[in-house]
């Protein structure tokens, strides 16, 4: 295989490697994070619904798409839960609830319940599901979870993200509907270990180096 190729085919698992991981506790997150420095937001403050709304802790909750009639329910802090509700169809609700953090963050992690709506999270085991920076690929809320409630967290240490979004999957009536307590975010990544894939990434560019160097002495 040509040095090239070699080098190529290290980037792509590099870049594999690089996906959110999920853990269902507080233990493991704070596993995964190691040293990195936390803050935690416990809604002890109740915040009136509206299209957009900041916790105090600086984290922004925006409704997009579909009607947003009803954010005054579906976008609030009451009781010490933060309550969202996104709808499949949009004619019920918004199509999206995105979380900004205002910085980058290596983890977020939260207790999820089902909002006070219903027994579940949304109306059935696959109602609500999230991704991280506008990515492509959903997650199933409960399915990630394994329960209806819980603590989930997704870290990423190589690559920080700034959002989380949710969407509903289902077109039933309020069928996205979720509470977050103890919404947990880590953002220290001088504190985490570099990872094993980042010193072979460097290593593969230092070897193109010394590749190229061998190239210029033969010619």
């Amino acid at each position: 295989m040509k040095p090239l190729t070699v080098i190529a085919a290290i980037l792509v698992a590099f870049a594999a490697q690089a996906a959110p991981v999920t853990v269902t506790s507080l233990a493991e997150f704070n596993t995964v994070i190691g040293g990195a420095s936390t803050s935690t937001e416990t809604f002890d403050n109740d915040i009136p619904g509206r299209v957009s709304i900041t916790f105090d802790n600086g984290t922004t909750s925006t409704l997009s798409g579909g009607s947003l009639d009803f954010a005054a329910s579906d976008n609030v802090v009451s009781g010490g839960m933060f309550q969202g509700t996104v709808d499949g169809g949009g004619s019920d609700g918004a199509l999206l609830l995105t979380l900004d953090f205002g910085a980058p963050v290596i983890g977020f992690g939260a207790d999820f319940t089902s909002g006070g709506n219903s027994d579940l999270i949304g109306e059935d085991n696959s109602a609500v599901e999230f991704s991280v920076d506008d990515g492509v690929t959903f997650f199933d809320l409960t399915d990630v979870l394994g329960a209806s409630e819980g603590f989930l967290g997704v870290l990423d240490p190589t690559a920080p993200f700034q959002t989380v979004q949710f969407r509903s999957n289902s077109t039933s009536v309020d069928d996205g509907s979720f509470g977050v307590d103890n919404l947990v975010l880590a953002s220290d990544t001088a504190a985490v270990p570099v990872p094993a894939s980042a010193l072979l990434l460097a290593a593969a560019f230092g070897g193109l180096g010394v590749l190229r160097r061998r190239s210029l002495q033969q010619s």
